[in-house]
């Protein structure tokens, strides 16, 4: 089933993600962890990392997740076409929950009730078994079983809302809410008051990546959300995402996206789907 980018209905183990802040182009996954601790981080939210819990993805956020112990990280997931579920939002009048979920200021993080935790265990094991089957039944019951688990998701009243490290998040908000323009170490420091030094340290201790990795995958992100979703020139692009230059800004995207900004914006963001 084309429209299914990637599913493991349970993984565990060393992911070769962990820990690399990375996008999947238009396309939603829904993340089960089922045992592990650490962190990880969607858009510039930064949430514990808890056995039971449901994380709501949209594919053109950059996101992470940084296990303490890789070989205890237990984890199941599905990575889809966004324009597949949005069309079946549309049909069943479901299209509020979806952007609830996925797009930013959305829930992202459910930490479900047992009884529904069951239900979605479920529907899991009933994708996998009908991408097995790969039968003309597939398509309808993988589309069903989806949009079974994003309403049991949608219908629980609280979001999990846990930090790690108060001040990490605010070194992620202050980052995020400035990338158009400069800004070096020193500025960060004096707006969260912290030495250099923990700045440093406790950043990529918790997040898996130095600050520029994330500065740099943060302004990608954008880059790529406005490639997609605007009529914005490329020197525009370059300028609002906050790069140094427009050749600069070239050179990265190809060595990130293996395309070109101009080859990305022309396949929709499918071009490579794996970073």
């Amino acid at each position: 089933m084309k429209e299914i980018i990637d599913f493991k209905y349970s993984d565990n183990g060393k992911d070769e993600l962990n820990n690399l802040r990375h996008s999947h182009g238009e396309s939603y996954e829904i993340l089960i962890i089922r045992a592990g601790s650490g962190s990880v981080i969607v858009r510039d939210r930064l949430f514990s990392m808890r056995s039971g819990a449901v994380y709501f993805i949209n594919g053109m956020d950059t996101h992470c997740t940084v296990p303490e112990n890789a070989e205890e990280y237990y984890r199941g997931k599905i990575v889809v076409s966004g324009s597949f579920i949005n069309k079946i939002a549309e049909i069943t009048d479901c299209r509020n929950i979806v952007d609830d979920l996925f797009q930013s200021g959305g829930k992202t993080c459910i930490l479900p009730n047992e009884e529904t935790t069951a239900y979605i265990d479920k529907e899991f094991s009933k994708i996998g078994s009908a991408l097995s089957e790969n039968s003309q039944y597939t398509k309808t019951r993988v589309s069903c079983c989806i949009m079974n688990i994003l309403c049991a998701c949608h219908s629980q009243n609280e979001e999990l809302t846990l930090t790690i490290d108060n001040r990490v998040s605010k070194i992620l908000e202050y980052i995020n809410e400035n990338l158009n323009r400069r800004f070096s170490l020193d500025d960060i420091c004096e707006q969260i008051h912290v030495s250099r030094y923990y700045l440093c340290h406790i950043f990529k201790k918790t997040v898996g990546m130095t600050i520029f990795e994330y500065i740099l995958s943060q302004r990608l992100s954008m880059a790529k959300k406005h490639l997609i979703s605007t009529n914005m020139t490329l020197s525009q692009i370059s300028d609002i995402a906050g790069f140094s230059s427009f050749s600069y800004f070239s050179k990265i995207f190809r060595e990130h996206e293996n395309c070109t900004p101009r080859q990305f914006r022309s396949c929709g963001g499918q071009f490579n789907t794996d970073k």
